[in-house]
């Protein structure tokens, strides 16, 4: 499951130890990942980015910007953005147009979960 050098990716995750974790596995398939602490910190590097970001993977609780409110700001510059959540919560979300990696996921899940959205033909 390997990544296209072109496809870029923006890991939006507050927890330090599994947003390290997320960029690493996903930088050693090959990814070009950018990485934020927070809903805020990624909205202002989605507008620095100059180039395509194919992927937003983002959690849902991330303080300052949600990571919902996060994906429809940025699904306004970037019409073609695919977005995955990540949620820790125990509930579970069924729509079917959204893509979510609940935590705890194995990298093999990680993997499988942005190739699969990448690859869909919808977004949010």
């Amino acid at each position: 499951m390997e990544g296209t050098p072109a496809e870029t990716i923006l890991v939006v995750e507050d927890n330090d130890p599994v947003r390290r974790l997320v960029c690493l596995v996903l930088r050693s398939s090959g990814y070009l990942v950018l990485e934020a602490q927070d809903g805020q910190e990624a909205l202002a590097l989605s507008r620095q980015h100059k180039g395509t970001i194919h992927l937003l993977v983002a959690d849902l609780g991330l303080p300052r910007l949600g990571g919902r409110e996060l994906a429809v700001r940025m699904l306004a510059d970037r019409v073609d953005l695919k977005v995955l959540f990540l949620s820790g919560s125990n509930d579970r979300i069924a729509v079917e147009e959204v893509q979510f990696l609940y935590k705890p996921f194995t990298v093999k899940e990680l993997l499988e979960a942005t190739r699969t959205t990448l690859e869909a033909e919808r977004n949010l």
